[in-house]
């Protein structure tokens, strides 16, 4: 995209080609306000997984399925898993502080500074996500045994 090789060259940022592949960038339709929507994907992202995270150290009691997978973190991943949540917080809440006051340069460096700790933050997550799908491979009667469904 010709109108990000600008901004790129100016704000020393990935290329298109990565941010794409890791954001999904092709679905931005109008290039006005290119850097802020690229950043608006991002915090997508960043927020999907803020979520999953959130689910398993802070589960909600009424939702039996959060409290079901909970259950396959030990204290000690759960931990672990608190700090990548504060990271994803971070980043989060410095995306909410753009929709209040934004420039090009203040979008270009959330930009250069999420996607620099993106492949941690997707390492931490494949993690979650790998051991979610192995709990639902482990033990489904546990869910179902003594809940009353009607």
């Amino acid at each position: 995209m010709e109108e990000y090789k600008k901004f790129q060259k100016k704000y020393n940022l990935p290329t298109y080609k990565k941010l794409n592949n890791e954001f999904e960038l092709d679905y931005i339709e109008d290039p006005f306000f290119l850097l802020r929507s690229i950043r608006r994907r991002i915090h997508e992202k960043i927020v999907f997984f803020a979520k999953v995270f959130e689910k398993i150290i802070f589960p909600n009691q009424a939702i039996m399925i959060e409290m079901y997978e909970s259950k396959f973190f030990t204290e000690k991943e759960k931990e672990d898993l608190l700090k990548t949540y504060e990271e994803l917080l971070e980043i989060d809440r410095k995306a909410l502080s753009l929709n209040i006051s934004s420039t090009d340069i203040k979008e270009a460096e959330y930009i250069k500074t999420t996607f620099k700790k993106w492949p941690e933050l997707t390492k931490k997550s494949s993690f979650i996500i790998q051991k979610l799908d192995k709990s639902w491979h482990q033990k489904r009667s546990e869910l179902t045994k003594n809940h009353y469904f009607g």
